[in-house]
């Protein structure tokens, strides 16, 4: 391959990176460049990470990152690779190149939309703009798929561009664009006839590609006396649907059939009905447990095409449209047009200090009464680390995932877990805790403390208004800690944010499966079919357990074992050995410790108690640089160690189990895996 370098030198120590709290850099002495053509520095501070462009003539773009800079470090070297040609030809239905398109990057590795401020031709935010041939033409593009669109501004619909399937060289790549579509509208009374005097219009789709599911655009446009023109020009990207949606003070909004991308001028007709108390708005009062108005509560809602989540039991990671509040009565109203709910399915949920709830679309609007919000549950409890309280450490709470995703494609919300951190005594206390079924446990921070795992979890199942009380740690346990030997050419390529070890305990039952019969899966199917018990999340064994035992007491259940009672006595004996097993493993994988793999190989486990261990080493190796969720390799290696019964006196310190090899060979390899 043929290849070029450049190298880059820090010539000031004075440089600072981050402090946990802020960050300052001055690119000015990030200089000492040599002579490359064209070179950009950003920083990317969601990703606390320093990235370096370049763009020099006759090589592909490149991009390295930079997440550490200290005094006297060496020289950032960057390997250059030859890139291929690549040839754009952009026409329209008649085959003649069109004019004013821009060509822009949508994200590339890390670096956002910056990719196309490395090319020469392009202007200040990374738009290139392509001539009046309708022809791009680069020399060295990348093999690396940088997510480029083209803008085709107003007169033509968008083409959605799947990079892969380019061809390089010199043939060009026809890309052919549709003209923009004017769409001609009457509304009028379904009653009456007449025309409808005030009406708002709306754009709903979907994506190319993607699920079906309707995004509304936030625009829209009035329209007066039964008419109006609209142009449609399919923003955002490709689409596979589109429609128009029109709604008036007083009726029901109406939706257009689609309307496909080749239409020519089509004329839609929307006959509006009077509106009945749902048509338009969402509305409603809210009570707190005690009765009383809540005032100021939170509500949000998810839709077929956008959910909402909660964090630590409030709303997070939602637009201004998916919520709103209660007024001094307790009152609220939601707009099914500005919010963007139109026709679909909802899920409301309330959140307030003192209580919360959660209520879907057809129980909503069958009911007359005020919503009562239930009282949040609690957790209370102390971390013990061996005999001693922990000091400052993270606790995790997490609700059933499994009630979160409906296998129907109805909405959802997705409760992500709440994370604390106990005091110097070890104490903590969780206040907004959604009642019902979850997991509360120890916590470890990896990724610079943006993902968390849990483990030494407990199960609970609260009632609202009722407090659990915890201890998180075992009594007998202790530090153990150790040191991965990894060859000198594996070392640099390790992305050591997601190096782990994971411990579990070694169950004599549990290491070697039954034999598989599915004759159980056959006779007990029915029960087995309960949607309860089909998410993607890990089915719970006890569960599945209760289910299928109170399926053989009921009717239906006796009528099936006594028209083949062989049979289920088969099924039966298969499923209990299958049960136990699955408990057994279940107990196990919450009772696992983790924790993250310094840079240097060095790793501690808390709360190890005496006994057989399996201690699985995880270790991760980026496809593309920068893209830590893309692996080429996941390299997993298993070792069991036997941690023996420390005398009292020794137990303060952590226990050295020594240098664990890591040879990476085929037996140990387990990617790629993405």
């Amino acid at each position: 391959m043929n290849t070029s370098s450049l190298t880059i030198r820090t010539n000031q120590p004075a440089l600072r990176l981050r402090t946990g709290k802020e960050i300052s850099i001055n690119k000015k002495v990030f200089f000492a460049l040599g002579n490359p053509e064209n070179i950009h520095f950003w920083w990317s501070k969601s990703e606390m990470v320093l990235l370096i462009g370049v763009a020099p003539k006759n090589f592909a773009p490149e991009m390295i990152e930079i997440t550490k800079i200290t005094a006297g470090m060496e020289p950032v070297k960057i390997v250059l690779k030859r890139g291929k040609k690549l040839v754009l030809k952009m026409i329209d239905k008649d085959g003649k190149p069109v004019t004013g398109l821009k060509l822009m990057s949508r994200s590339w590795r890390k670096g956002d939309n910056l990719f196309f401020r490395l090319l020469e031709n392009a202007d200040e935010y990374g738009v290139v703009k392509i001539g009046d041939d309708g022809l791009f033409v680069w020399e060295n593009a990348t093999e690396d798929d940088p997510h480029f669109v083209i803008d085709s501004g107003n007169n033509y619909q968008n083409v959605s561009i799947d990079y892969d399937s380019l061809k390089f060289g010199d043939e060009e790549n026809i890309i052919t664009f549709l003209p923009t579509i004017s769409v001609t509208g009457n509304v009028t009374d379904a009653e009456t006839g007449q025309p409808v005097p005030a009406f708002q219009v709306t754009e709903w789709f979907s994506f190319k590609g993607m699920p079906n599911n309707l995004t509304k655009e936030f625009g829209s446009q009035q329209g007066k006396d039964g008419k109006f023109i609209r142009v449609v020009g399919q923003r955002f990207g490709e689409l596979s649907k589109y429609y128009l949606r029109v709604d008036a003070e007083g009726y029901e909004g109406f939706m257009s059939e689609n309307i496909p991308p080749d239409a020519v001028e089509p004329v839609l007709n929307f006959s509006l009905k009077k509106a009945g108390k749902f048509s338009n708005y969402v509305t409603g009062t809210v009570l707190l447990p005690d009765g009383k108005p809540a005032t100021n509560t939170v509500i949000g809602f998810s839709t077929t095409s956008y959910f909402v989540q909660t964090e630590n039991g409030r709303l997070s990671g939602c637009n201004d449209q998916q919520q709103t509040r209660t007024d001094a009565e307790g009152k609220f109203s939601i707009s099914k047009t500005a919010s963007g709910i139109g026709d679909q399915d909802y899920l409301l949920i309330f959140l307030h200090d003192k209580g919360q709830k959660s209520i879907r679309k057809e129980d909503f609007e069958k009911n007359t009464d005020p919503i009562q919000l239930e009282a949040w549950s609690r957790i209370e409890g102390t971390i013990m680390v061996g005999k001693k309280t922990g000091k400052n450490l993270p606790v995790l709470c997490s609700p059933d995932p499994r009630k979160m995703y409906p296998r129907d494609g109805s909405p959802f919300i997705s409760h992500f877990y709440t994370t604390i951190f106990c005091d110097e005594n070890g104490k903590f206390v969780i206040d907004r805790v959604f009642p019902g079924k979850g997991r509360i446990g120890r916590a470890v921070k990896i990724n610079g403390s943006k993902t968390t795992t849990g483990f030494l979890l407990q199960k609970y199942d609260l009632k609202p208004d009722k407090t659990l009380q915890v201890v998180l740690g075992v009594e007998d346990g202790y530090a153990v800690n150790g040191t991965l030997q990894i060859p000198d050419e594996f070392q640099s390529k390790v992305d050591w944010n997601f190096a782990s070890v994971r411990a579990k305990r070694m169950v004599p039952e549990l290491i070697a499966l039954p034999e598989q019969f599915l004759f159980y899966h056959i006779f007990f199917k029915e029960p087995r079919s309960r949607p309860e018990l089909h998410t993607g999340w890990i089915n719970d064994a006890f569960e599945v357990e209760k289910i299928i035992n109170e399926w053989i007491e009921s009717p239906e259940g006796k009528a099936a074992i006594d028209k083949d009672p062989e049979g289920y006595k088969k099924a039966k004996l298969q499923f209990d050995i299958y049960s136990e097993y699955d408990k057994k493993r279940q107990l196990t994988e919450l009772d696992n410790r983790i924790c993250q793999i310094s840079e240097n190989g060095k790793f501690q486990l808390d709360d190890v108690t005496p006994g057989f261990w399996t201690l699985e080493i995880i270790l991760n190796f980026p496809s593309k640089p920068g893209q830590y969720w893309d692996y080429a390799d996941i390299w997993r290696k298993k070792i069991n160690v036997q941690i023996p019964q420390l005398p009292d006196d020794q137990t303060d310190k952590p226990l050295n189990i020594g240098s664990i090899s890591i040879g990476f060979d085929e037996s140990e390899r387990k990617g790629p895996e993405r």
